[in-house]
């Protein structure tokens, strides 16, 4: 689920990507394949995802831990903890900007709502691919989120499912840590 740096997309691969050829000569054995439906193939794309995961954590911290997180998802959208801190202030918030900042991410790795980020990004996602209309993105991601936090959120239709969408999250959980 890492982002891509160059669109909404999730990374494809990385610009250090590379090729290694390990040759024996001397060997009697001889492997003429190593594609996916080979066994050397799977030994060595097993080893190389395993060691990619484990570099990737090394480097930059990206793993499961720190992908459990809706801020996190929200980011490849350009969605920041400010944008709903602007919410709350446009909805009356009391709490200081620290408090509900704090508040905000510790809520921000609570299962359930990363679990509807998720959804909702994929639906964007698909959108994106041309495998949905928006329309049916922005009507199914209404029910997922009045579902998941119990609440009817409006705003205002825009054409763009990733705005909307995004407002609509952003509107429901600041309604949550107002309740």
């Amino acid at each position: 689920m890492a982002p891509s740096r160059y669109s909404r997309g999730i990374a494809t691969g990385s610009g250090t990507d590379q090729i290694i050829v390990v040759s024996n000569p001397s060997s009697p054995y001889r492997y003429t394949d190593a594609g996916k439906h080979s066994k050397l193939g799977e030994l060595i794309g097993s080893a190389v995802k395993d060691a990619v995961k484990e570099a990737l954590y090394k480097e930059t911290g990206l793993g499961p831990e720190r992908q459990r997180n809706f801020l996190a998802r929200w980011a490849r959208y350009g969605i920041k903890d400010e944008d709903f801190w602007q919410e709350a202030q446009r909805d009356g918030a009391v709490l200081s900007r620290e408090m509900f900042i704090e508040r905000l991410n510790r809520l921000a790795g609570e299962e359930r709502l990363v679990t509807l980020a998720a959804a909702l990004i994929h639906l964007l996602d698909e959108y994106t691919w041309g495998l949905l209309s928006a329309g049916s993105v922005m009507e199914a991601g209404e029910r997922f989120i009045q579902s998941f936090t119990g609440m009817a959120i409006t705003c205002d239709r825009v054409s763009d499912p990733a705005v909307y969408l995004s407002r609509l999250f952003i509107k429901g959980i600041v309604k949550i840590l107002d309740g």
